[in-house]
């Protein structure tokens, strides 16, 4: 995990969900209102439960229940890592 500024990079790989999720969430509460997630695929609940006013991109495939019970983040999905970023 990288955070420059407001923006803060995730590399999910192989991570479960759970450490995504914590990551996600120590992102946000170090001050991240733009967090990219990389590498995704098939990890669930990403932003699951999350209230905080981010933007989350995703390039990858998410699994099931993404951003369920969230109030307040936006997010984007892109299937394919080749896709560039898109500012929503």
């Amino acid at each position: 995990m990288s955070i420059t500024g407001e923006t803060c990079t995730i590399r999910a790989g192989a991570m479960d969900l759970r450490e995504l999720g914590r990551n996600i969430r120590l992102a946000v509460a170090g001050g991240a209102r733009r967090i990219y997630l990389e590498d995704v695929c098939g990890q669930r609940y990403i932003a699951a439960g999350l209230t905080a006013d981010v933007s989350i991109l995703i390039r990858g495939v998410p699994g099931n229940d993404l951003g369920a019970f969230m109030r307040g983040p936006r997010k984007g999905c892109w299937e394919t890592c080749r896709t560039p970023w898109a500012t929503p």
